[in-house]
């Protein structure tokens, strides 16, 4: 009874997945001010793969969540962490709703020319938006999957990010320069009679 229970217990640690404390993905930088028009980009980046504990990163799922009023996701371009000998690898980044990104990569290297070749923290992905209304955003990132160059599920710590828009100058109407031009002239008429006056 006692050899079955550790057995089993031997199993289920096989597949669960690997629980790494150091393996994290962040967002690079973390926080970020920009104008309203202007470009907001940054990396979503891992550590803590391939280092001698946890092998190295062989696929990742993940979408990243940000608040649509205040931006518009441009583009995406992935790291080459997954693809070390330039061979190719599977990628997708497409918007399944308003204010969410998902990409995901699988490396088609071996796992040895991963292990040889791949970094312990690089950038999975670059990505940029347009800041198109002031305020505040946050990026959330949510894992659905995340795996080693042999299959094995990967656990990692997540640090969100977000970037604050500073909103665009609202410009004076017209019409106030129209009367702020017509009082002065109206003062400076009124002074050249008052001296006419004098004289």
């Amino acid at each position: 009874m006692k050899l079955s229970a550790f057995c089993l217990w031997l199993t289920l640690l096989a597949i669960a997945p690997q629980l790494h404390a150091s393996t994290a993905i962040t967002i690079n930088p973390a926080t970020q001010n920009v104008p309203v028009g202007s470009h907001v980009q940054f990396d979503l980046a891992i550590s803590g793969v391939n280092d001698g504990t946890t092998a190295a990163l062989g696929s990742w799922d993940i979408n990243l969540l940000f608040d649509p009023a205040l931006l518009s996701f441009q583009s995406a371009t992935f790291g080459n962490q997954l693809d070390v000998l330039g061979l190719g690898d599977v990628q997708s980044v497409f918007s399944p709703t308003a204010g969410t990104v998902n990409l995901y990569e699988i490396a088609l290297d071996s796992v040895a020319d991963l292990t040889s070749f791949q970094q312990n923290a690089f950038s999975l992905a670059t990505l940029t938006f347009n800041a198109i209304s002031g305020g505040t955003s946050a990026f959330d990132i949510t894992v659905n999957a995340l795996a080693d160059a042999n299959g094995t599920a990967l656990t990692a710590s997540v640090t969100s990010g977000n970037v604050t828009i500073a909103p665009a100058a609202v410009p004076a109407p017209a019409a106030l320069w129209l009367f702020s031009s017509a009082l002065a002239g109206y003062g400076l008429t009124g002074k050249r009679r008052r001296k006419r006056e004098v004289a």
